[in-house]
């Protein structure tokens, strides 16, 4: 339930981030160090983008987040199968033919 609550709130903040950034662009909202600043705006921006747009994110997450429970296994088992924690085969193995270090340290490669 954490992660579930944790992820809500990691996506409103995204959400509202981006679109704070996109909406400062287009309210005109600038800050220079030798020069006039525009913060006309961003008062409502700051409510818009910090309260309004993540509480709408979680109305949205009616929509996002399906109505089984957690502790039903037959409606996850329809959706996808089931995870396999096997290890995979092992590799096989490279045939001294092919290998640098056979063709250095063949028995019969004797240069020096």
């Amino acid at each position: 339930v954490f992660a579930i609550l944790a992820g809500f709130q990691n996506f409103g903040a995204n959400i509202g981030s981006i679109l704070g950034a996109q909406l400062a662009d287009h309210y005109h909202i600038v800050t220079k160090r030798y020069g006039p600043c525009d913060f006309e705006y961003l008062n409502m921006l700051i409510i818009l983008c910090h309260i309004v747009i993540p509480l709408l994110c979680c109305v949205a997450f009616t929509w996002l987040v399906p109505v089984a429970k957690m502790s039903d296994d037959s409606a996850f088992a329809e959706d996808s199968p089931p995870p396999s924690f096997a290890s995979p085969g092992p590799s096989p193995p490279l045939s001294p033919e092919t290998t640098p270090r056979a063709e250095r340290s063949s028995p019969g490669n004797d240069e020096e």
